[in-house]
C-alpha cells in the first residue's frame, strides 16, 4: 500500500506516529519525562534482561515521551530553529550519509533542511546508544542517510553552538503508525511510515475536481508525445 491507495479524509488525519526504535538514550528520555509519566512508566515496564523484554520496555519507554511531547506540544526542528530555545523536537528528519556510523564511538552528520538558517545544522550522538545491532541495519540508514531514501524520526534537543546548531538525541528510528491508538486504520497504516501525512492537490478543495480527471495510459501519453514532436 502507497499513501496513493488511501482516501484524503484518512491521509490527512493527525494519527500517532510512533518510532521503530534504532537508537535510544534511555538515560536523556527518563529526564525527559514528566514527573506523573516518569513514574507510570516505571509501573508498567517489565522486569528481566531478556530480549523480548527489554525491547517492551524501549517501546514503552519511547511510547510515554511522545505522549510527553504531544503534552507539551513540542515544536518540530524547524519551529525549534525559530523559537531559538533548547526544547525537545519531534519530527521525521532527512539526514546526510554518515558512513563514520559503522565503526566510530561519536559521530556527526547534517541534518538537510529545505531552508537556510544561516548556519550548518548537525546531528551529534555515541553510536554505544545504537540498539539494534542486527546487521548494523541502524548503522546502513544512518551511513547512507536520505539520499537513498531512508527516512528517521527524531526525539531531540536542540542546541544552539554559536558556529552551528546541534541536535543531540533522544530516539531516532523509522516512523511508523501501526498502533491501537490509530484504531482500525492501524493495519492500513502499517506499511506507510514517512509517506503517510501527505497531502496531494486534489485534496485542496479549490483543486477536488482532479479526483474526476482520467489519468492518461502510456500508449495515449507516448501519442500525444509523438504528435507534439512532428508539429515542433
Amino acid at each position: 500500500m502507497t499513501a496513493l491507495e488511501i482516501p484524503a479524509e484518512l491521509r490527512t488525519t493527525d494519527k500517532f506516529h510512533r518510532i521503530a526504535v534504532g537508537f535510544l538514550n534511555r538515560r536523556l528520555c527518563m529526564s525527559a519525562l514528566l514527573p506523573e509519566a516518569r513514574e507510570r512508566f516505571q509501573e508498567y515496564q517489565r522486569t528481566g534482561s531478556d530480549h523480548l523484554t527489554v525491547l517492551a520496555n524501549q517501546h514503552l519507554l519511547v511510547t510515554t515521551l511522545l505522549g510527553c511531547c504531544e503534552a507539551v506540544e513540542a515544536p518540530t526542528l524547524l519551529e525549534a530553529l525559530n523559537l531559538g530555545e533548547t526544547r525537545h523536537l519531534f519530527r521525521t528528519e532527512r539526514l546526510a550519509p554518515c558512513p563514520e556510523a559503522y565503526d566510530a564511538e561519536r559521530v556527526s552528520h547534517a541534518v538537510e533542511l529545505d531552508l537556510d538558517y544561516g548556519m550548518l545544522v548537525v546531528i551529534a550522538y555515541h553510536t554505544s546508544h545504537i540498539v539494534s545491532k542486527t546487521g548494523k541495519m541502524v548503522q546502513m540508514v544512518l551511513a547512507r542517510g536520505a539520499r537513498e531514501g531512508y527516512v528517521n524520526s527524531i526525539v531531540g534537543l536542540l542546541h544552539d553552538c554559536e558556529d552551528r546548531f546541534e541536535i543531540e538525541p533522544l530516539v531516532i528510528g523509522a516512523p511508523w503508525f501501526e498502533h491501537p491508538r490509530n484504531g482500525r486504520d492501524s493495519g492500513r497504516l502499517m506499511f506507510l511510515g514517512a509517506r503517510f501525512g501527505e497531502v496531494f492537490p486534489e485534496d485542496i478543495d479549490q483543486f477536488a475536481a482532479m479526483h474526476n480527471v482520467r489519468a492518461a495510459s502510456a500508449a495515449e501519453w507516448m501519442d500525444v508525445m509523438r504528435r507534439f514532436g512532428r508539429r515542433t
